[in-house]
């Protein structure tokens, strides 16, 4: 573990690939989702490609990468318009419970409401009890619906 110093957050490039592959293969064991590296590079690459779509954020402590997050667009009515999806957050298992994802969370609200999104989504493990205190200490709520998903193709 390198020595605790301030979170910084570094917009993604293309540059940056294998380093958030990496992050995202270790975030994908840790929840326990199917990991497959040329969808996500494909995926990474389309998001990186269209600022539209939304970005991601490296986590870095003295510039070196300890985690990341992914915010994405997407319209609602029901959410009064333009609405974002926290669609991951992930901070490295030897930095966890400093603080860094409560600093990552803040960054990604303050994004957000610069970009005029009215609401902030998010999708957690039933199980990691850690993320949902502090999706829940920031004000997250559980919605009173169910969140489902039809896979429209085959790259699952």
């Amino acid at each position: 573990m390198k020595s605790k110093k301030e979170p910084t957050f570094r917009r993604v490039s293309v540059d940056d690939t294998e380093t958030l592959l990496s992050l995202m293969r270790e975030y994908y064991a840790y929840d326990h989702l199917k990991f497959d590296s040329r969808v996500a590079y494909k995926s990474l690459k389309q998001l990186l490609g269209n600022e539209s779509l939304g970005c991601v954020w490296l986590i870095e402590e003295a510039d070196y990468p300890v985690g990341y997050f992914v915010v994405t667009f997407w319209f609602s009515l029901e959410f009064h318009g333009k609405a974002a999806f926290l669609d991951e957050l992930h901070i490295g298992a030897g930095y966890r419970g400093r603080g860094i994802g409560k600093r990552a969370l803040a960054f990604a609200q303050e994004y957000c409401a610069s970009q005029g999104v009215r609401a902030l989504r998010v999708e957690v493990e039933h199980a990691n009890i850690q993320a949902l205190n502090l999706y829940n200490k920031s004000g997250f709520r559980e919605h009173p619906r169910h969140l489902m998903t039809k896979w429209l193709d085959d790259s699952r």
